[in-house]
């Protein structure tokens, strides 16, 4: 069946006229009648019932039938529409980040908090996993975004470094003399 008959058929049938869905499908009158009778003759069927001029429009039992088929095609168009233009914008879908122990304990959860409250219909998912782990699936195209310690090691990732972990030795209060061969093991 062709759509874009489908869509004049159910233009004139919603609008009631001819000239009222040629205005609305911004196309010619002429244009509307070839497409209505094109699809009449595809179903073999009459869709409209001819009525002499000043009478309301009215459809034959079989065009009710496919203008009831025709909403419900078109209200799917137009979800299918409204949610792919709401994962564009960063509306609605989901977000997997792959990420090694040390970000997702430590780094990770201030931002994804704030990731969160900025896009609240954006459903997060955070897989962890050692750095090889979270390669292998980047370029399996299991995760969106891959937060790893070092640099992959993968010709074909690109990554952009993020953060600077500083690290320190720690100790309890000890003898100078321990201090200073810890000191010396660690280059500190």
């Amino acid at each position: 069946m062709n759509l874009h008959a489908l869509r004049v058929f159910y233009t004139v049938a919603k609008l009631g006229s001819f000239s009222g869905a040629a205005e609305a499908l911004f196309i010619s009158q002429p244009a509307v009648s070839k497409a209505l009778k094109e699809l009449e003759h595809q179903l073999n069927m009459q869709l409209i019932e001819r009525a002499s001029k000043g009478k309301k429009l009215t459809l034959s039992e079989g065009g009710q039938a496919l203008y009831d088929h025709a909403r419900s095609i078109f209200a799917i168009e137009k979800a299918a529409i409204e949610d792919i233009k709401s994962r564009t914008g960063l509306k609605r879908g989901t977000l997997v980040i792959g990420t090694s122990t040390t970000i997702a304990s430590y780094w990770l959860p201030p931002y994804l908090a704030k990731f969160c409250a900025q896009y609240p219909h954006i459903k997060v998912e955070v897989q962890v996993a050692n750095t090889a782990q979270i390669e292998h699936a980047l370029l399996e195209c299991t995760i969106d975004l891959a937060l790893v310690e070092g640099t992959p090691t993968e010709q074909h990732i690109i990554s952009k470094h993020w953060q600077n972990d500083l690290m320190s030795v720690v100790i309890p209060v000890i003898p100078p003399f321990l201090m200073e061969a810890i000191c010396r093991i660690f280059g500190v």
